[in-house]
């Protein structure tokens, strides 16, 4: 498994939640499957909110995917051929816009990858969004397809309380792990029913909610904490 993590902290929350300047189109998140031997392409567009030009930046958070899958990751100035650290984007008007695209080819090996970044204005690191890629390859036999749980949730990124709903019939066991593997809550989410998490005491950062039914892996999916 190849795996980089950043850990993310921010100050002056309150600027984040009320910035402006760009937005995701449609959303900020891809959660798609790759065909085994073939390159995929998946893109993440960002409109240009205001009424002048506008560069952005991106900071890789994560990149976690299993060994031998190929990847490549482009924005709307320069394909590189791993992901690096982080990226300065060519400035754009708001007719156009700028994109971050994902090409991976799993080389016929089954598994999930998780690719995050933090994207903001150039000169305003305060005011930034997260994006993330779930690419999925292959579909081992134990575990489910999570297109078909509808599990919400939300706010992401979040700051003091996480909502998660389970809108189906199976119970759900929840644990909360932090980059390095700790677990910093377990609990049930049973079926149609909706829990709140407090995460005020936890620590800045990007944190992974493990779900499982029945003793099968349901999702990993990434949440990062302010």
């Amino acid at each position: 498994m190849r795996t980089f993590i950043a850990i993310l902290c921010l100050c002056g929350s309150a600027h984040f939640i009320n910035a402006q300047g760009f937005s995701f189109a449609p959303e900020a998140m891809i959660e798609d499957y790759a065909s085994f031997e073939q390159y995929n392409i998946f893109q993440i567009d960002i409109n240009n909110d205001t009424d002048e030009a506008l560069q952005l930046s991106w900071r890789r958070l994560e990149a976690d995917y299993p060994e031998g899958w190929e990847i490549s990751f482009c924005d709307n100035n320069v394909c590189y051929g791993l992901i690096p650290i982080n990226g300065d984007m060519i400035p754009f008007n708001s007719d156009e816009y700028a994109f971050l695209k994902l090409d991976v080819n799993p080389h016929q090996i089954p598994g999930t990858g998780t690719f995050q970044f933090m994207v903001f204005p150039s000169d305003d690191t305060d005011n930034f969004k997260v994006s993330t890629f779930i690419i999925h390859a292959g579909t081992p036999s134990n575990t489910l397809d999570v297109t078909t749980l509808n599990i919400k949730v939300g706010p992401n990124p979040v700051q003091d309380w996480l909502s998660i709903e389970n809108p189906g019939i199976q119970e759900i066991d929840m644990h909360l792990l932090s980059a390095n593997g700790q677990s910093v809550y377990s609990g049930k989410l049973t079926a149609h029913s909706k829990e709140q998490i407090d995460l005020s005491k936890l620590k800045a950062g990007t944190y992974f909610i493990n779900a499982m039914i029945d003793g099968i892996p349901a999702f990993n999916f990434p949440i990062v904490k302010l």
